[in-house]
């Protein structure tokens, strides 16, 4: 099956925050489409800005072909090549007042050469006006910069990576700044290797970033080299410098010092930190429960909880779920999605997880959510009986309501066969109450401001 892969204390700029509707604030991305070489794909993207409801679209960039505005330059933003997928691993773009967003600007006349060359910037929703945040000419000339995600209220900090695409580095860095681009420094830098069952291993490059709400930690995801070599599974950006494997870091922002909480995790990374940083979600190699570390064994993946306080890992979702007795497969579902990697998505109060898996068909993967623990896993998407047989379709979760009782997702659409690699999305707003589904306009929805009066 094809994989549709598709980021001072004066410096708040309390003048420039734009006046989002309680309601909420969508940012997306709309690609332009075209023909390259006999193929219809994306050849530009602009971003886009909507309120909850469906109004008010607002064009924040320009969007003609052969600039590409995305939620970051490393290259699994860009699903197959084609230049406006939904990333891997979700950033935040919005400031936390909702006035200022961080994005990539790049330029290419050719869809397939990613990453692209370009710069980081931010810009003021109020204005327009948009200024570069990181020197040099181009951030994802390599290694780069890379993974770039705003910090929440209080922060005043927007957090990055000295590598792009998982491009291999030395050392392995986390830096922070402001959202000048001011006071950049180095918060940490992983272990020059890991530990496997094997021995130790090279790293290669902190390939991912995600803040806790409460801004006081930063999960770090860590590719290495596992041994022997031959096992190496192969990634989507194994082009790229990719392995296939990494390992999981908790950062604190305050003394910058770092402990790993999982290794054996398959690329690209996916995972989610609780508002307060103590529970962490991720994928782990070895489908049959959590707590494998051995990158040998590749027989499945689990979806794993881990609880900092007390040490428990929970296996939330593998080959076996509940006690044991019942089989996945024998349920429906063929496991976690092959259509899209994999997001993972804790609610607000870290009890719930969003995540989507495959149907029994393996032609759509559906949007679930289930409690922390493991237990009472809901289906929230299904497949319209109108879809060709011939078409994949993946729902992808993209941010909680602030509340917890809304999931704003994608719906993304991939043909099998033919010269189309457009592959079109819709963006989508679920309310777990009450189980309605509101299509609210089509895009790759990137992340979510809601003015809930806390910022």
């Amino acid at each position: 099956m094809k994989t549709l892969v598709s980021v001072a204390i004066a410096l708040a700029m309390a003048g420039s925050t734009v006046a989002a509707r309680a309601n909420g604030t969508i940012l997306l991305s709309r690609p332009v489409d075209g023909v390259y070489q006999g193929t219809l794909m994306r050849v530009g993207s602009g971003l886009f800005t909507i309120h909850n409801d469906g109004t008010d679209l607002k064009k924040l960039t320009p969007w003609v072909a052969n600039s590409y505005y995305l939620p970051s330059g490393v290259g699994y933003y860009l699903s197959n090549g084609s230049g406006a997928g939904t990333g891997y691993f979700l950033t935040r773009n919005f400031a936390p007042a909702g006035g200022r967003i961080q994005y990539f600007h790049g330029e290419s006349s050719d869809p397939t050469a990613i990453p692209y060359a370009g710069k980081y910037r931010v810009m003021d929703l109020g204005t327009g006006d948009s200024y570069r945040v990181l020197p040099g000419s181009n951030d994802n000339a390599p290694p780069g910069y890379g993974y770039l995600a705003w910090g929440p209220a209080d922060t005043h900090l927007i957090a990055y990576t000295n590598s792009t695409s998982d491009l291999p580095v030395d050392p392995h860095c986390i830096f922070v700044m402001h959202p000048d681009g001011s006071s950049r420094r180095q918060l940490w830098c992983a272990p020059e290797q890991e530990s496997t069952p094997q021995g130790m291993v090279p790293t290669l490059a902190v390939e991912g970033i995600r803040w806790a709400g409460n801004g006081k930690s930063l999960l770090a995801f860590v590719s290495y080299q596992p041994a022997p070599l031959v096992f190496a599974k192969p990634m989507s950006s194994s082009q790229l410098g990719g392995t296939g494997y990494a390992a999981l870091y908790k950062v604190d922002i305050e003394t910058g010092v770092g402990k790993e909480i999982a290794t054996n995790n398959p690329e690209p990374v996916t995972g989610d930190l609780s508002y307060d940083g103590t529970k962490v979600v991720y994928q782990q190699w070895d489908g049959w429960e959590c707590g494998n570390t051995n990158p040998e064994d590749q027989d499945g993946i689990s979806v794993c909880e881990l609880d900092l306080t007390t040490g428990q890992v929970t296996t939330v979702i593998g080959r076996m779920v509940g006690d044991g007795s019942e089989d996945w497969e024998s349920q429906g579902p063929e496991g976690l999605s092959a259509n899209f990697y994999v997001n993972l998505l804790l609610s607000p109060s870290g009890s719930k997880l969003a995540v989507s898996m495959d149907n029994a068909d393996q032609n759509e993967s559906d949007l679930y959510v289930v409690n922390s623990d493991g237990t009472d896993l809901r289906q929230l998407t299904y497949r319209d009986a109108q879809t060709p047989a011939q078409q994949l379709i993946a729902w992808v979760p993209v941010a909680w309501s602030a509340d917890g009782n809304r999931l704003l997702a994608n719906r993304g659409t991939v043909a099998l066969s033919g010269t189309d690699r457009r592959q079109p999305s819709d963006v989508h707003i679920i309310n777990l109450a009450t189980g309605t589904n509101r299509d609210v306009t089509d895009g790759y929805a990137v992340d979510w401001f809601e003015d809930t009066g806390t910022q």
